[in-house]
């Protein structure tokens, strides 16, 4: 080989050694070269700078420059590594980097393997260390598995019923709806353990009516809120239902109670006032009876808790005469409807005496005389403000895990 010949070669040799030194050192994994069965750092790149915040390491032994490494065993599995010249590999490892002792501490979570190097001999003469740092990755997996325990614990604990069904449809006809997940309160309040399964495996006569509202909720995306009668089950429900998770699985996520009991009482108070003072005072919903001048004639004992007043003290009175302005204005446009025949229902704020928030739910129900004309209406009020913030917190876990999940 000529004299430029060999130079040629040495600058080619070097440029190649500096591309391998570029590559090295811009590598988006860390890495590091140990020497010894001591573990001394031979050689790290800018990844690895990283993830040790920094520190210098080149010449030392890992226990040395590392302390905090060394605290959490990292040096106990190198000692392994290289007596058995096994490879160790490690996913989501914790690694508390305390650069200063006594200092603060960044936690990191880091993918990485420790690979023994061997000579020409066959002998281990050090250890190839590379990884990855996985902190934001794992802490993203960590909060979603602490929001998947809460939600859990909010799903298995609330008292509303709730479940979420996958609709079946031929054409834009909903024909059947499996039951995805339901909570326990599902299982109390319709007598039926029927998650996993089809509608029409445990109650093959139910009602077109819970096809066509869950199928329409499912195409539209608009909400529905109603209260219908299941014969299947023997119960009456109030029913809110919403589209959850990608529009095309046809998911809807239902929020149920069980108001056998109150439609009970409403259909009893017709019986008349003796029974109906019985039952209605026992009952923490306000009850009363107005007549079509908006004057009471009859309260129950909760209107004492809400206005102040025992109920004597109501019934006579004009509504206007109890409720402010702008109270009044707020409830008249559904007076005009119930005094019209319709039975209405909506929800109103309705603060506290003491400025505290409360959500109200008020049905109005229309009553006819012999002559089929609305000579009044019944009034059922009750406090739903726990109930609300409820639905509300498990619909914004659902929609958070499903959007996971998608």
């Amino acid at each position: 080989m000529t004299r430029e010949e060999l130079e040629a070669e040495v600058r080619r040799l070097r440029a190649h050694s500096a591309s391998l030194a570029q590559m090295f050192e811009q590598a988006p994994s860390f890495i590091a070269l140990l020497s010894g069965p001591e573990h001394r750092f031979t050689l790290t790149n800018a990844a690895y700078q990283r993830a040790i915040d920094d520190r210098n390491v080149t010449g030392r032994t890992v226990a040395e420059a590392l302390p905090d490494a060394a605290a959490q065993g990292y040096v106990d599995l190198l000692d392994e590594v290289f007596r058995s010249g096994q490879t160790h590999r490690a996913t989501g490892a914790r690694f508390d980097v305390q650069a200063v002792p006594g200092g603060p501490v960044n936690e990191r979570y880091l993918d990485f393997v420790y690979q023994p190097i061997t000579d020409a001999h066959g002998t281990i003469s050090g250890i190839f260390v590379e990884g990855h740092d996985v902190t934001e990755r794992t802490r993203a997996e960590i909060a979603l598995r602490e929001s998947e325990a809460r939600y859990r614990t909010l799903f298995e604990s609330i008292e509303v019923g709730f479940c979420i069904v996958e609709m079946k449809f031929e054409g834009a006809r909903a024909v059947d709806y499996r039951i995805v997940e339901a909570n326990p309160a599902f299982v109390e309040q319709t007598g039926a353990d029927v998650a996993g399964k089809w509608v029409s495996e445990f109650a093959p006569n139910l009602e077109r009516h819970w096809f066509d509202t869950y199928g329409r909720v499912a195409l539209t995306g608009e909400p529905a809120h109603f209260e219908h009668y299941a014969d299947v089950f023997g119960r009456w429900f109030d029913v809110r239902a919403l589209r959850t998770g990608n529009p095309a699985a046809h998911r809807v996520a239902i929020f149920f109670s069980d108001i056998t009991e109150r439609r009970r009482v409403e259909q009893r108070a017709e019986a008349g006032e003796r029974e109906l003072r019985l039952i209605t005072d026992a009952l923490p919903v306000l009850i009363a009876f107005i007549d079509a001048d908006l004057v009471y004639r009859f309260a129950n004992k909760a209107y004492e808790d809400w206005f102040f007043l025992p109920p004597d003290q109501v019934v006579g009175r004009d509504v206007r005469d109890l409720l402010t302005p702008e109270a009044y204005a707020a409830r008249e446009p559904f007076l005009e409807r119930v005094l019209a025949g319709e039975a209405v229902t909506f929800e109103l704020d309705w603060p506290h005496r003491d400025g505290r928030h409360r959500v109200a739910e008020i049905r109005y129900l229309p009553r006819r005389n012999a002559e089929g004309r609305v000579d009044g209406y019944h009034v059922f009020v009750q406090d739903v403000t726990v109930r609300k913030q409820t639905e509300a917190e498990l619909a914004r876990q659902v929609a958070a895990r499903t959007a996971e999940r998608d």
